[in-house]
């Protein structure tokens, strides 16, 4: 625990592989960002070492984009654990213009989507024009 007690942060990463099952990527998951969030509350610093979890966009032995379901799976997992995330890939996967084209309609088509439902905007247009006129 040592380690830990003298961390800010904790760095769970959940890399995929797409030859596991669906439930098993799911499983692998909840338990590092589980295990990660235990060792966080064992720690007696304060304020706790912050949970930061990695994700690539991409299985680590296909890569290939990760499907709907396991983004929704992770990033739901994350929320209701209440730990960040850090979504990062490579410059191999953007090397190309063709590379970009496939990156940008999954980032339009299934990640911006998914974000979406997890990430809560740090301020509203209604709210800016509220805040200006009153």
């Amino acid at each position: 625990m040592w380690l830990f007690e003298n961390s800010d942060v904790i760095l769970p990463s959940v890399y995929l592989t797409e030859a596991w099952a669906p439930n098993m990527r799911k499983s692998i998951i909840k338990g590092r960002v589980g295990e990660a969030n235990r060792v966080a509350r064992a720690t007696h610093k304060r304020p706790r070492p912050h949970v930061l979890t990695y994700i690539r966009y991409a299985y680590t032995d296909t890569l290939n984009f990760l499907s709907q379901g396991d983004l929704y799976d992770a990033f739901s997992v994350m929320d209701q654990k209440k730990s960040d995330g850090i979504l990062w890939g490579s410059s191999f996967d953007l090397n190309s213009q063709a590379k970009c084209r496939n990156f940008r309609k999954y980032l339009e088509d299934q990640l911006g989507p998914i974000l979406r439902l997890f990430t809560k905007p740090k301020y509203s247009v209604q709210g800016i024009i509220h805040q200006q006129w009153h």
